[in-house]
């Protein structure tokens, strides 16, 4: 295998002056570092705040945090890319490498806002949910499909289970997708590679249960309590530090899954893993618990009116 081909940064020499003399450094996005910095020390020190303000406060410098990285990373490529003598000296691999570096830079914060923007539709309570009448096999299919590659580069299994019969259900695709997406996704980051995770569907008391477990070794006591919390992180039990991530899956998975009438509860074995299991209502048993005012009654779900289009979760 070849050495992967170093890249030369461009010179830092050619650095704006203020009006007055001051240096304006070329790390501008180092003024986002401080809006964190400054958020986590308001939670440390400082007047005393009330339990919202610093909820709020935490809040900010989580997001600062997740902003940073990507922007580091794109303004570092195209700092680069700008320089002209850099640049020419570059062949085309390397030009290729740092456009690439900057293409999933962009991928990353465009899934933050996402995930941003959806939490904030389901604190406000502005989410709605367009639902559909599918089968809910075909849904697991395509979602053991996105998350597959991903596996594969953990050198993990997965063991799909589907015991039928199964009821049609009426959800939102598109949601329901996420919501299962952010759980295979949890279960193939803490788990150790070379292990299996288990997916399994059936129909019990009028709902439809998915349960995805994995085998992370268990969850801490301190972890559990704060699970759904947005921006609570776990940490892998073998690996003992904390996970990457915006901390958002969890509390997206909940809220998508509660907003149609369901729950998802976790069981946590120690020593062993955990299980996530998300239960829906089906068509003749939601009644009042059904989707949360869906726009419209519930349509057939065709290739033609909405096709399967699960993406892969983004940094849950």
């Amino acid at each position: 295998m070849e050495p992967e081909p170093k890249l030369h940064r461009a010179p830092r020499t050619a650095t704006a002056k203020r009006k007055g003399g001051a240096a304006r450094g070329p790390r501008a996005v180092g003024a986002g570092a401080g809006v964190g910095a400054a958020a986590r020390q308001a939670t440390a020190s400082g007047p005393p705040y009330d339990a919202q303000e610093r909820g709020q406060a935490e809040l900010l410098a989580e997001v600062a945090h997740q902003l940073l990285t990507p922007v580091t990373s794109i303004k570092a490529a195209a700092e680069v890319l700008l320089d002209d003598a850099v640049r020419q000296s570059l062949d085309r691999t390397h030009k290729d490498i740092l456009l690439q570096s900057v293409v999933r830079g962009v991928g990353v914060l465009e899934g933050l806002i996402q995930q941003l923007l959806q939490y904030g539709q389901l604190h406000m309570g502005s989410a709605r949910l367009v639902p559909e009448v599918i089968d809910i096999a075909e849904l697991v299919q395509n979602c053991v499909t996105v998350i597959h590659p991903t596996l594969i580069a953990r050198r993990q299994q997965i063991k799909v289970d589907v015991a039928h019969p199964l009821p049609l259900l009426a959800l939102d695709i598109e949601r329901m997708e996420q919501a299962l997406l952010n759980l295979l996704s949890n279960a193939s980051k803490f788990s150790e590679p070379v292990t299996e995770v288990h997916l399994s569907v059936a129909a019990r008391s009028g709902h439809v249960l998915l349960a995805v477990q994995d085998a992370c070794g268990g969850m801490k006591a301190e972890e559990m309590e704060h699970l759904f919390q947005p921006y609570a992180r776990r940490t892998r039990a073998a690996a003992g530090g904390r996970m990457g991530g915006a901390g958002l899956g969890l509390a997206l998975a909940k809220g998508w899954v509660e907003l149609h009438g369901g729950t998802v509860t976790m069981e946590n074995e120690p020593g062993r893993g955990c299980t996530f299991t998300i239960s829906v209502p089906s068509r003749g048993s939601q009644g009042e618990a059904g989707p949360s005012e869906p726009e419209g009654e519930p349509r057939p779900a065709t290739r033609a009116s909405r096709p399967y289009g699960a993406r892969a979760p983004d940094g849950v």
